[in-house]
């Protein structure tokens, strides 16, 4: 686990090797064990000295300079290391023999073994022990098709391609791992985080209009876009090169995808239920035993939840003192501290377990302003913060969590309520209108998924086709509220459709019920929020956080799996509840589904006023993006207890708290 960042350009740049270090300064907490560099540029090309004569570049052992004459091209990378495997040789870039082809890595390759065995059946000499240097040496023999096809696991990575004068960006199939590049009229710049390009001083900042609204609504920013215009984000899956001796042109393609329903259907023929829940025992046993290679300390974070249980009984067998950590909150509902405690009891782990309480807030928040450079809504990405702090420094580098288990085998609750689209697609709009005003008078509750949340939340999507109504349950604001909150001077001239093309893109797919529903959680929840929250958080206190259930492999036999093994009438991921029954105890089992959510509703109501005032407010002689007159209406009935508007209010207190932030618009 790293940071990357780097640039390649036709154009001369006496600062080039300040600014690779610039770039990799701002990404230091995703890599704290060591940094490396490397530049290649026309020797006619010089450097700029620092103020005192010295070039860097040269008197530093971590770079690397190579010299290109007759190139006319300048290429830069640096990695900021999270040293896993190899703790003594894996410093990176890693190079091919001849150092013609130079990688830099973020993320883990858990079939790397098997992978250096073949190298060097091929004649390959490895220099270390290490997972990131396959990369290298695998493009150099099968090229970037069949470097990809051949990966298990997370990852974003950069290769320099010195004979062909090409720069390959890659990111893993599911998106656990981001990457986001700039292309400029002679060159591309690219980085693990946004801050990694803002870090450059010629770097806009333009909000993308369309983007502030798609986060009201979704809670995140959708790749491939990003919050800033000039920025974009590399989607899962997908690999994009830069021809410099092509004029700079760039090619971007998807290697990898979920499986059709031709496929799934190809996949269900002649196997009965026995055989379904055996081989995906045995998937399952595979997958999170490979999860837990490494030559630093491994734990579980243990929510209490049946993804997160499943993996620590697994990790149990392979780890004899195994810690795992949970977080809960003093507020009762939101407090998971029951359940996890049964759990890691039931499983003889060394358990630990962190409360967060409405004083630990604003530390918290202040905290993740001054690292999050995008907005992000998700209320988990608070706690989440808290525990991955705390699990680092309790001495773990590497927690195994349960994320994508909903996903992969239809464990959200939406998949219950998409069962009945075709009664939702044939309510009259009278109706639907009447059960909105029905539910309008429910008395507000600030508890954790409260029964008049879910209804009230339930009937806001009625009126949206099916795509968009499952966007809608997931997010924040309702389509029409998100763009009649922006301020008219920046209020983008679109259509509610127009938030949601690619969800309507994917929802014309063609799978059923409930893969229909998998897909957009795979193609949109889960990398543009989830994994954004994961990966954020932890990497803010170096932590890597691996999740098993996200195996391409796996993910593929999740969707496969017949609706019946997966959801039904009154239940949701059927099948892992059916494995789980003999090894985990059955007020786990049987434990309907909860979030992972923090008390945002009762803050929001019983923090004081000027603070939660301060939070909603813009920056100090800020463009006021946001209608105050709407934001004060929904406080106002919020703290009084008319109306709990937990997602109307927090996406703008996590906007506001970003853009007052040394990432936000200038």
């Amino acid at each position: 686990m790293c940071g990357i960042a780097g640039f390649a350009s036709t154009r001369p740049d006496p600062g080039a090797a300040r600014r690779l270090e610039t770039m990799a300064d701002v990404l230091a907490h995703r890599g704290p064990d060591g940094k490396g560099f490397y530049l290649q540029r026309d020797p006619a090309w010089p450097l700029e000295p620092r103020g005192d004569g010295a070039v860097p570049v040269f008197a530093d052992p971590d770079w690397t300079v190579r010299d290109a004459p007759g190139s006319a091209l300048l290429v830069g990378l640096a990695n900021l290391r999270l040293a896993i495997i190899d703790l003594e040789h894996g410093r990176q870039p890693v190079f091919s023999e001849d150092r013609s082809i130079v990688a830099v890595f973020n993320g883990e390759i858990y079939n790397y073994r098997a992978l250096q065995a073949e190298l060097e059946r091929d004649g390959h000499r490895l220099a270390s022990g290490t997972d990131s240097e396959v990369l290298p040496h695998l493009y150099e023999s099968v090229g970037i098709e069949g470097l990809l096809e051949k990966l298990d696991g997370m990852f974003a990575f950069a290769i320099w391609d010195g004979p062909g004068a090409r720069l390959v960006l890659a990111r893993d199939r599911l998106g656990e791992k981001p990457l986001y590049y700039r292309v400029t009229g002679d060159g591309i710049q690219f980085a693990s985080e946004l801050k990694g390009l803002l870090a450059l001083p010629d770097v806009p900042r333009r909000l993308d209009p369309v983007s502030v609204a798609q986060y009201l609504v979704l809670e995140s920013v959708p790749a491939p876009a990003s919050i800033y215009q000039d920025i974009r984000q590399l989607e899962p899956a997908s690999a994009l090169v830069w021809h410099g001796q092509d004029g700079g042109r760039t090619t971007r393609r998807k290697y990898w995808s979920l499986p059709s329903r031709d496929a799934i259907e190809a996949m269900r023929a002649g196997r009965s239920d026995t055989a379904w829940l055996t081989e995906l025992d045995t998937l399952l046993t595979e997958t999170i035993g490979s999860r837990l290679t490494g030559d630093v300390p491994i734990g579980v974070l243990l929510s209490g939840g049946l993804d997160s249980s499943l993996i620590a009984s697994v990790a149990r067998r392979h780890v004899g003192d195994l810690p795992t950590f949970s977080v809960g909150f003093r507020e009762r509902s939101f407090d998971e501290s029951g359940p996890a405690h049964d759990v890691a009891a039931a499983l003889d782990t060394r358990h630990h377990h962190l409360l967060v309480g409405m004083a630990d807030i604003g530390p918290i928040l202040s905290r993740i302003q001054l690292l999050l450079d995008e907005p992000l809504a998700d209320g988990s990405l608070v706690p989440t913060w808290a525990l991955a702090a705390w699990v680092r420094r309790s001495g773990v580098t590497v927690a195994l969590s349960g994320d994508g288990g909903d996903e992969t085998f239809g464990g959200y609750p939406t998949y219950l309520a998409h069962h009945l689209d075709p009664l939702w697609n044939h309510l009259p709009p009278w109706l639907s209108g009447a059960l909105e005003r029905c539910a309008g008078l429910l008395p507000a509750s600030f508890d954790n998924i409260s029964r008049d949340f879910v209804i009230k939340r339930t009937i806001a999507g009625i009126p949206h086709g099916g795509a968009v109504r499952h966007a809608i349950w997931m997010g924040g604001l309702a389509p029409r509220e998100a763009v009649a909150l922006l301020h008219p001077d920046v209020r983008p001239s679109l259509q509610d459709v127009a938030l949601f093309a690619r969800h309507l893109e994917h929802a014309r797919s063609g799978h059923r019920w409930p893969e229909s529903a998998q897909v957009l959680d795979f193609e949109h929840y889960l990398p543009n929020d989830l994994l954004v929250k994961v990966d954020r958080a932890a990497m803010a206190s170096g932590l890597e956080v691996r999740a098993p259930l996200l195996a391409h492999r796996l993910v593929a036999f999740g969707m496969a799996l017949p609706a019946h093994l997966k959801v039904t009438m009154t239940q949701t991921k059927v099948a892992i509840r059916r494995i789980c029954a003999s090894r985990l105890p059955a007020s786990v089992v049987k434990r309907p589904k909860k979030g992972f959510g923090m008390p945002i509703a009762l803050w929001l109501r019983d923090l004081d006023r000027a603070t939660v005032d301060e939070w909603l407010a813009p920056p100090a002689g800020g463009q006021p993006l946001f209608d105050r007159q709407r934001v004060a209406a929904w406080l106002e009935t919020h703290r009084k207890g008319r109306e709990d508007n937990r997602k109307r209010l927090w996406p703008i207190v996590m906007f506001e708290r970003w853009r007052r932030g040394p990432w936000g618009p200038r």
